[in-house]
């Protein structure tokens, strides 16, 4: 509102409701209905003011409420928070933000901050995936892949990208795969961890690596070197890693011997065979089908043997990771070796017997069981328990497990391989013993 006797032009004016608002901040009183709740999601760029869009610098200065990590708010730039009854409530998932709304009806105008862009690896996914009845504004911002590439004057089209924020994630088969593979980083931990992976690698020394560090802000620098620089580095902050890959068509040949039409089934001769039994090429192809994998999936492998299954199910999860359980030493000792073999990082080993020795392991979202001791039903109840969706395959060769499965699910498939060989001149079908697998997928209900 204006004074009607005030002749100065650019006094700033308010609507009757934006008043409203502006008594409820200051009394602590709700004076206007909150039909819905609303909160807009925004980008707020690397982090300077200057890479800030203009929709997201409104929406932050008309904000009576900000969410957001507490990286992200002690960053945000003072200049847009000028009000001091605006709150900043370090909360950046649905649940909370939702819970603190909904005891604080003053709050009009709320407003959840992202480093980056909106859409670019951040926690809008989960606002979008949540089943609260709330409208949701999305403002885009500049995302730190975008902003680095411009500094290098590169175009980031082709570029592969993974995020390690909080998750060990192997980058192996990426940087294998692709001419560029961009790398958003976690800690100084796992950026030496990074180096220590790609060190081991045959083309070493044709990888060019491109470092940032806090992009936007004034102790920012560009790095460049070889693998063995990422080593060198020694401050804490947010980085990001571009990998070139100077040798990608050598690669491509190094990383599968075997065609990409017959990914699943590697020849049983590859493996390194010890005491322990081994789950034969016929039955993994069923196994591997059954289970449904994704790129990203996160697999228990529990009673791993020789690790056959784990290494297979590595090679197509090659963002994701594998825990490989076994109570044999032998078996754990042989997984490592295959893993190491066919140049995975990404299979994690334990000795130990399930279910105990899994829970602490993250929740995962497939499971194979390919011995449980006679633990198959904790072992289940516990997969249940991480992960109510999990999905599940076992096999049983044995009619004591088979009835034991009978015992948890209903329904159950068997299945009989036969191979060939040589015999007197002829080519012989030679039965493998059968073999029951049983999938399934937990339901939260």
């Amino acid at each position: 509102m204006k004074n009607p006797e005030h002749s100065i032009a650019d006094i700033k004016k308010y609507s009757f409701s934006e008043v409203l608002s502006k008594i409820s901040l200051l009394t602590g009183t709700a004076l206007i209905k909150r039909d819905a709740l609303s909160v807009t999601l925004l980008g707020s760029g690397p982090g300077s003011l200057s890479l800030m869009t203009g929709e997201a610098i409104e929406e932050i200065k008309k904000a009576s409420c900000i969410f957001a990590s507490k990286r992200v708010l002690n960053v945000l730039p003072k200049e847009l928070i000028s009000n001091e009854y605006v709150a900043k409530v370090p909360y950046y998932r649905p649940d909370d933000v939702f819970d603190y709304l909904q005891e604080h009806p003053i709050y009009t105008k709320a407003v959840v901050c992202f480093s980056g862009d909106s859409g670019f690896y951040s926690g809008s996914k989960a606002f979008y995936e949540s089943n609260y009845s709330w409208k949701i504004k999305t403002v885009c911002g500049i995302s730190s892949m975008s902003y680095f590439a411009s500094l290098l004057g590169k175009s980031w089209h082709g570029w592969n990208v993974i995020s390690r924020h909080g998750r060990s994630i192997s980058c192996i088969h990426s940087v294998m795969e692709h001419e560029y593979t961009f790398i958003l980083e976690g800690s100084l931990e796992s950026i030496h961890s990074l180096a220590e992976d790609l060190l081991k690698l045959s083309i070493a020394d044709s990888l060019h690596i491109f470092a940032g560090y806090n992009l936007s802000y004034p102790d920012e620098m560009i790095l460049e070197g070889a693998v063995p620089k990422l080593l060198t580095f020694s401050r804490e902050g947010l980085y990001v890693i571009l990998v070139q890959n100077t040798l990608l068509k050598e690669c491509a040949k190094k990383l599968d011997a075997h065609s990409k039409e017959n990914f699943f089934g590697i020849d049983d001769r590859e493996f390194i065979r010890g005491a322990v039994p081994m789950t034969k090429r016929d039955i993994r192809t069923l196994i591997l089908s059954y289970l449904r994998l994704k790129t990203d999936s996160v697999v228990y492998d529990i009673g791993c043997g020789t690790g056959a299954v784990s290494v297979e199910i590595a090679r197509f999860c090659s963002v994701g990771n594998v825990y490989a359980l076994d109570c044999n030493e032998e078996a754990i000792s042989l997984t490592c070796e295959n893993a190491k073999k066919f140049g995975l990082n990404n299979v994690h080993t334990f000795l130990g017997m399930a279910p105990s020795a899994f829970l602490d392991f993250p929740p995962p979202t497939h499971a194979f069981i390919g011995g449980a001791k006679g633990n198959l039903k904790d072992i289940v109840r516990s997969l249940l328990k991480k992960n109510p969706h999990v999905r599940i395959v076992l096999t049983a060769v044995t009619l004591e497990t088979v009835c034991e499965i009978q015992s948890i699910l209903k329904n159950s498939a068997g299945s009989s391989i036969s191979s060939i060989e040589e015999k007197m001149g002829y080519n012989m079908f030679r039965a493998s013993n059968p073999v029951f697998i049983v999938s399934f997928t937990g339901d939260a209900k």
